[in-house]
Parts: C-alpha cells; structure tokens; sequence
C-alpha cells in the first residue's frame, strides 16, 4: 500500500510535467508558425532588347522600401520567375528598382565574366501573380 501511494504520487507529478511541457511546445509553435516572413507575390516575365528574347541574363528585384530581393536568369525563350529563396519563388508587393545584366557566368576553366548591365529601372510588384515583361530598346 505504502508503494502505491509513492506511485501514485510521482505519477501524478510527472503527468503534472508533461502537461506543462506540451503547453511550452505549443505556445513555442504558434510563436515560430506565425512567423513565415514576407508575403510573396508570384513575378514572372520576359526579357527582349530590341524584341529579341534575352537567354541567360540575370534579373534582380530589389525592394525600394529594403529587404531581401528576388532574383532569376531567363530560359533559353528569355523567360524568368523570380526566386525569393530556395524553394521559395516570388517578390514582396511595392515598387522595386530592378537590374538586368549579362555575364557573371564561370567558364570551363573556373573563370567568371564580366557583367554587362543592360537595364536599371524600377517595376511595382502587386498583390497576386504578375507578369511583368522588360522590353529593352
């Protein structure tokens, strides 16, 4: 008898602690779940200079009021999506200033290519998907 109740005692204590450690854990997650960053916007669009598309160039969106930019390089059709992140594509909404170059590419021999810049500008991101197509004279 005298066992029992010692048993009952330090289980009651235990399940005493892991109520209390669930709370912590839940009260952790809600915190950290809450706190996803930015909202993104998808951007995708199209290089040309001259109507011509631009394959391999690089475009960076850099947001006007700060934080991370969005990057990406055009497909062989001079098309982009931007990427905020690994994994995760898109732009934060407001107006950004936006570079476009070529080059910056390493060869076979390890050797990275000067950087021409073909664009500077600035395009607003909106709430939802955009498309925004830079058409370079």
């Amino acid at each position: 008898r005298r066992h029992g109740g010692l048993l009952m005692t330090r289980m009651k204590g235990f399940l005493r602690v892991m109520r209390s450690s669930c709370r912590c854990s839940l009260m952790i997650v809600a915190i950290v779940g809450c706190s996803r960053g930015p909202r993104l916007n998808e951007v995708k669009g199209t290089v040309t200079i001259g109507g011509t598309p631009q394959k391999n160039v690089a475009v960076q969106f850099n947001p006007v009021t700060g934080g991370r930019s969005a990057d990406a390089r055009t497909n062989a059709e001079g098309k982009f999506v931007l990427r905020y992140a690994p994994g995760l594509n898109g732009a934060i909404v407001g107006m950004h200033r936006v570079r476009v170059w070529a080059g910056g590419e390493r060869d076979e021999d390890g050797y990275v290519s000067a950087e021409k810049q073909l664009f500077k500008g600035e395009f607003e991101v909106k709430p939802g998907p955009n498309v925004i197509d830079i058409a370079i004279p």
